[in-house]
């Protein structure tokens, strides 16, 4: 006998989302299609025109969704193709179907806080957008310091470390987010921080006995520090 070989006959995907022709606010979107029996890998392209290949060609997806990031405004068509790549086969591309790209800027974060540790200032603020593609954080060194572009994170981030800082220095912050279409409308409010070393501790010495029911506790200032905490117990 020859070698034993198989095939697959492949229904056609039905492109489920977005529905035909759907307009998309962000800069995002996720091509969603039915599952077909027998399918192992799907072929994806998505172009400028129906069956174009512009954008993706052919891109293999295990699975019955894709997310597609970073496009500009403009409309797309896509369709899908199912395959088998053990007995082989290959389905009749979908139907074409559209959408439209028409990214607005992402909502303004909010509520910006910073909180100064040593050598180190933790970030936090809001995030009100769901078609934001990052943050960026801008950066100032006191009060009368210039503003400047200092980092920018990722979508869907709302906390960041600001380390190694110099310390005894107060940096002010103020965030925005960003996608295709633009920038947040507004800036967070600024927040500031500072960086504080450790106080150093005087006075009495450690392990010292003392005869009077009093004792006068003693410690070296610390540059930027507006007040102390002081912690006294049976344990350390």
């Amino acid at each position: 006998y020859t070698n034993e070989a198989c095939a697959t006959t492949l229904a056609t995907p039905s492109l489920t989302s977005p529905n035909d022709g759907a307009s998309v606010s962000s800069s995002s979107v996720t091509l969603q299609w039915n599952g077909v029996t027998g399918a192992t890998r799907y072929g994806l392209d998505v172009g400028s025109t129906c069956g174009g290949t512009d954008v993706v060609n052919g891109l293999g997806v295990a699975s019955t969704s894709y997310l597609l990031s970073n496009l500009s405004a403009g409309r797309y068509f896509w369709r899908v193709k199912a395959a088998n790549e053990t007995c082989l086969g290959l389905s009749d591309p979908s139907d074409c179907r559209s959408f439209v790209m028409n990214p607005q800027p992402p909502a303004s974060p909010t509520g910006l806080q910073a909180v100064g540790l040593f050598s180190r200032i933790l970030l936090g603020w809001n995030d009100n957008s769901n078609n934001e593609d990052g943050f960026r954080i801008e950066r100032k060194l006191g009060a009368a310091g210039s503003w400047g572009l200092y980092v920018s994170t990722g979508a869907n981030q709302h906390a960041y470390e600001d380390s190694p800082l110099s310390l005894g220095l107060t940096y002010y912050y103020r965030v925005y987010a960003y996608n295709s279409a633009g920038n947040s409308q507004f800036y967070t409010n600024e927040a500031c921080a500072t960086t504080l070393a450790a106080p150093v501790l005087t006075s009495p010495n450690d392990g010292a006995s003392f005869t009077s029911s009093s004792v006068t506790l003693q410690w070296n200032s610390v540059g930027g520090a507006t007040g102390y905490g002081l912690d006294v117990g049976s344990t350390c």
